[in-house]
Order: structure tokens, then C-alpha cells, then sequence
């Protein structure tokens, strides 16, 4: 009888952070009914129960938010109680023409999933767009607001009834991460020797016009599909090849960084002379191996945005880099994995530099983006 009803809009970065899922927790936890649903305005909440419910659930909005959440503001309204209302729902989307949602970023995957991907026993084992609501692409792959999988990139992958369960079950780390995916379901890696796309100015040669077994494919010339893809790019890597490799909202060209005449001819075909060359290393320890961060760069390193860090070179660096990665510059631009793809690239030249013989892996590989020069990925 003495219940009020009130409508919170939840306005900034809160779409694509597993916000919806974190407000039906604190009403349940504060025994309020109403819904909670994503619109242009933000994220439009209303609930209903005692006055002492609706503060502590207004404090918690505010303070106990999901990791990737920020709020720019909260707008607070009184509405009429409803009756006969028992419970707390997660509502539909609703549309319209404008907007007041800020779209969130790409963010680095998170432990949890990369402890997935690591498990032999889990359905992810070593599948490289291993996502949840706590990392993932999600500015790459948003179409349109507000942000439902219908709206972006992933809507041509149908969920299957796995992932479908996590999809919609708001007590899962899974609930509404639209890039959600397996490999029963979600997109496919391959490694091919025919790129569908060749640098301005590079002639075709003519080679690796079929697969194995002498056919085309709709890929290009796959040669390998899902982990033994990965297994042959390393080696292919190691070999002192030339690749692009699939980043979010692009691809880059990698080659080992300590093999010069490799560094040496992806400025040719880059025609990029001098502009120095960002690196990718495994980890941090790879990274004191030829520069030396501090604790600032660490940190940043480290941060779920994973950019690109300048850190001076070692002396030891000087000597295991190749001169062509920074000409000129006592520093060098480093980032850490941020795709479970990069993070697989990387323990497959681990194993393949160990099953050579060798002491140690490339400690970093060179990662430039794979468009011209001047123009936008």
C-alpha cells in the first residue's frame, strides 16, 4: 500500500557493459518490481516498492556499476504506482531517431574468457572471438542505437541453443553480449596464401591459386581453418613471412620484429620508408625484454583499452630488434594482445619456436595497419 514508483534514465556508457543485467540484480536484490530496458535516451529503468528500497537501489545505480560502465548522468522522474505488478523484467528495446548513448569501445578480453579459451574441457577452447559482456568489440561492430545484436555486425550469426541460453539468461556473464559466439555458431578464422586484397602497385604472382588439393575457395586459397590456421600462421611468422592478421575494425601486417630483411621489405611493399612500426608483444615480461617500461606505461599497457605505449629501448633491445622498427627514435610503440586471436597467434609461436629448438619466441611482432598510407582503415 505505501509503495512508490519511480523511472531512472541511466545516460552515458551503458549499453553493451552488461547494465541491464546489473539493474535487474539490485531490484531483485532491493525486492522491487517494474523493468529495466535499453531506448535512444539510455537505459530507462522503472521501479516500485518502499521508500527505503528505491534509495538504496538509487545509491547502488550510482556506485556499484559494471566494470565498462560510466554514467554521464542520471535523470530521476516520479511516476504512478502500478498495481498487480510482481515481479522485475528485462524489457524489449525501444527505438527511435535520436539518441543520448554514448557507444562503448573495443575492450581487451577480459581473464575470465581467456581462462575459457585455455580450458580443453570448455566448448571455447581456443576459439579466437571469445567474448562477454565484460570485453569484446563493440564500438567496431555498432550499426545503430540503441545497441542490440540485430543492430550490429553479428547479426548474420544466428545464436545456437547454447549460446542462445547464455544470451538470455540475466544472471550469466553473457546475458546480451551481442558478439556472443562458439565455434558451433559465431565467425571463423582461416589462413590462406592467396590474399583476396594486394598492396597498390603489387603484382599477383601467379602462386597459391588453389588449395591442396587444387581448388579454389570462396575464402581465397584456405589452407587451414580454426586452431591449425593459427598453428600455420605462426610458423609461416617464424619463417620470416609477411601476414595480415585480423584485428577489430581492420587488419594488421605482422612480421617478427627481430628479423630485418622481413622489417626491411614490409616497408617496401608499404612504402612506408621511415614512419616507425608499432609492436605487439605476449606480455609484459616480453615487453622488458628489448624496452623498458615504467610504471606508468605498465599500467597503461595493461588497461582494458590496450593502446599502443612509447617505451624507451634497451640496450638489448637495440641489439634484438631490427634498426628498421624505429629509425631514428630512442623509443618504441608497443601494445599487448587484445583479441583472443592475438592472444592464440602468440602461444602458437611459443610452441612452434619451442618444437624448433629455439631458446625463446619472438619477443614481439611488428603490427601496422594493413591500409594505405593516409587513408582511414
Amino acid at each position: 500500500m505505501n509503495a512508490r514508483r519511480e523511472r531512472f534514465i541511466a545516460q552515458g556508457q551503458v549499453q553493451g557493459v552488461g547494465f541491464r543485467p546489473f539493474v535487474f540484480a539490485l531490484a531483485e536484490e532491493y525486492g522491487l518490481s517494474g523493468f529495466v530496458r535499453n531506448s535512444p535516451r539510455g537505459v530507462e529503468i522503472e521501479v516500485q516498492g518502499s521508500d527505503e528500497a528505491l534509495q538504496a537501489f538509487s545509491l547502488a545505480l550510482e556506485s556499484r556499476l559494471p566494470p565498462l560502465a560510466h554514467l554521464s548522468a542520471v535523470i530521476r522522474e516520479c511516476c504512478a504506482p502500478l498495481s498487480g505488478e510482481a515481479a522485475f523484467r528485462i524489457a524489449r528495446s525501444k527505438g527511435g531517431q535520436t539518441h543520448a548513448v554514448l557507444i562503448s569501445p573495443d575492450t581487451a578480453t577480459c581473464p575470465d574468457c581467456l581462462a575459457e579459451m585455455r580450458e580443453p574441457a570448455n566448448r571455447r577452447y581456443r576459439y579466437p572471438f571469445t567474448n562477454c559482456t565484460n570485453c569484446g568489440p563493440r564500438y567496431t561492430i555498432t550499426r545503430s542505437i540503441p545497441y542490440d545484436r540485430a543492430s550490429t555486425s553479428m547479426a548474420c550469426f544466428p545464436l545456437c541453443p547454447d549460446c542462445r541460453a547464455e544470451y538470455e539468461n540475466p544472471r550469466d556473464r553473457r546475458f546480451h553480449a551481442q558478439p556472443n559466439a562458439c565455434p558451433a555458431c559465431g565467425p571463423a578464422v582461416w589462413f590462406t596464401r592467396q590474399p583476396a586484397l594486394r598492396l597498390a602497385g603489387e603484382e599477383a604472382t601467379g602462386e597459391d591459386s588453389s588449395d591442396g588439393a587444387g581448388q579454389s575457395t570462396a575464402r581465397g586459397a584456405a589452407l587451414s581453418e580454426g586452431d591449425a590456421a593459427l598453428r600455420d600462421m605462426a610458423s609461416f611468422l617464424l619463417s620470416g613471412g609477411i601476414a595480415a592478421i585480423k584485428g577489430l575494425g581492420g587488419f594488421h601486417l605482422a612480421c617478427k620484429a627481430c628479423d630485418h630483411a622481413a622489417v626491411q621489405e614490409l616497408r617496401r611493399r608499404k612504402k612506408r620508408p621511415h614512419k616507425p612500426f608499432a609492436l605487439m608483444a605476449p606480455d609484459i615480461e616480453a615487453v622488458r625484454r628489448f624496452a623498458r617500461p615504467d610504471a606508468k606505461a605498465k599500467a597503461l599497457l595493461l588497461s582494458a583499452e590496450r593502446p599502443i605505449v612509447l617505451c624507451p629501448l634497451s640496450k638489448a633491445g637495440r641489439a634484438l630488434l631490427s634498426s628498421g622498427i624505429a629509425p631514428d627514435s630512442s623509443l618504441v610503440g608497443v601494445m599487448l594482445p587484445y583479441t583472443p586471436l592475438h592472444a592464440l597467434l602468440f602461444e602458437h609461436l611459443r610452441e612452434a619456436a619451442g618444437g624448433r629448438g629455439a631458446d625463446l619466441p619472438p619477443p614481439a611482432l611488428v603490427m601496422t595497419s594493413g591500409n594505405p598510407g593516409g587513408e582511414p582503415i
